[in-house]
């Protein structure tokens, strides 16, 4: 066991129980370091339209970019199909695409159920372990949640965020009522706390950087966040050139498009106009040599030209690669690479139109088990922890790196 390469090492420790997995920890300090080593891919939510639930897969960079640059095929297929339970899609509750994945965090995934006429952050699992739990559902039928999900370093606390509007329906819809804002703190016995109310018209899900989930307010052109240590809400003091609410009919009518993004560990936005170029602002410090000091400012850190976008078709970029090339879902035509140098965007894996929706975001995969938050879970037999066979039957290891 001890002269196996490390990512054969990790393909045996993947197919392991969850119970024997973390005994497996105590056998040496080697094994303990190897068990709690983390890796990041990408985890995909997709929906086809022959079936109902929609289906969750995990790929290696690696694998689909030799793949991309060998020509071969590379459908979604190929990936890592993660057995868990069925989540529906209900395209015409809040939103036309797929937005249920509220976040990856420290290898735990936050899914948004829907039920009756919400979207409700309940569903957390660990697709490496198998093991998930489901937090108590929102007693209200209808109204419009806005979720986030995150963990701060400070307190070594998983948080899950909810936000219910009311009085409204779908996400672009103004509001006419405050937002009552709940918290879940995995391994805590309150269950969901009531922390007030807010007027900010936040509407879709939060992206976590550095211990804090911010969302978008467009209706009144403000960044919103949520510090997971302090449990306050702030607003930016400055906002990109881009964010321009003079005129919302285009906004209504999905011709433009603000996106809130984790791009290489820093917030985002996403700007795109349908038919022009699309913006990715990035908000970072930067050093004034003079004063001697430091300051956070929006810089414009890609401008993808319209001429390599297909403009009657929806993108988003979801992840960086090391090489700081920009990974984009591209709707119904699959996923496409974006690079800064060269201004060229490469098919990487591409579908027909059997692929309906897909949401894509980086996953830091790793062994963490929800059992030690001391919560009940549950377990499925997991796919990801069956051998994957090439052509001449020789057994390919998923290795995951790569990414920011």
């Amino acid at each position: 066991m001890e002269e196996l390469p490390v990512d054969i090492k990790m393909e045996i420790f993947s197919r392991l129980p969850p119970d024997p997995l973390l005994n497996c920890k105590l056998v040496c300090k080697t094994w303990e370091k190897l068990l709690s080593h983390r890796k990041v891919g990408l985890l995909f939510l997709i929906r086809t339209p022959s079936k109902r639930n929609l289906e969750l897969y995990y790929g290696s960079y690696d694998e689909i970019y030799d793949k991309a640059n060998s020509g071969e095929e590379f459908p979604h297929k190929s990936l890592t199909k993660i057995i868990h339970p069925g989540i529906n899609w209900q395209g015409s509750l809040q939103c036309f695409f797929i937005d249920h994945i509220v976040g990856s965090c420290n290898g735990l995934v936050c899914i948004r159920v829907p039920h009756h006429k919400v979207l409700d952050p309940v569903y957390i699992c660990n697709p490496i372990t198998t093991e998930y739990i489901n937090l108590p559902r929102i007693k209200h039928k209808k109204g419009f949640v806005v979720s986030g999900f995150g963990y701060h370093p400070s307190n070594n606390k998983f948080k899950v965020i909810r936000i219910h509007y009311p009085d409204r329906e779908y996400s672009d819809m103004p509001i006419t009522s405050k937002g009552s804002v709940e918290i879940y703190t995995l391994g805590s016995d309150s269950g969901w706390r009531s922390i007030g109310e807010i007027t900010y018209a936040i509407s879709r899900r939060g992206v976590l950087a550095n211990g804090t989930i911010y969302w978008l307010d467009y209706e009144q052109a403000k960044i919103v966040a949520f510090d997971l240590l302090n449990e306050e809400f702030r607003v930016l003091p400055t906002i990109p050139q881009c964010l321009d609410v003079s005129d919302k009919a285009l906004y209504r009518k999905k011709k433009i498009l603000y996106q809130m993004r984790v791009l290489g560990g820093r917030m985002c936005l996403v700007y795109y106009v349908f038919g022009k170029d699309m913006d990715i602002w990035s908000y970072k410090k930067i050093d004034d040599v003079e004063e001697g000091s430091q300051s956070w400012s929006w810089i414009l850190e890609f401008r993808i030209p319209s001429s390599v976008i297909d403009v009657n078709e929806l993108h988003e970029p979801f992840a960086l690669t090391k090489n700081n090339e920009v990974l984009i879902w591209v709707a119904k035509r699959g996923i496409s690479c974006y690079d800064k140098k060269t201004e060229s965007l490469k098919v990487l894996v591409e579908e027909d139109y059997r692929l309906g929706e897909c949401q894509g975001i980086p996953h830091m995969s790793c062994f963490l088990s929800v059992k030690s938050f001391g919560m009940k879970v549950k377990s499925r037999k997991n796919q990801h922890t069956e051998k994957k066979m090439s052509p001449n039957n020789k057994t390919k290891y998923i290795i995951t790196r790569d990414f920011v």
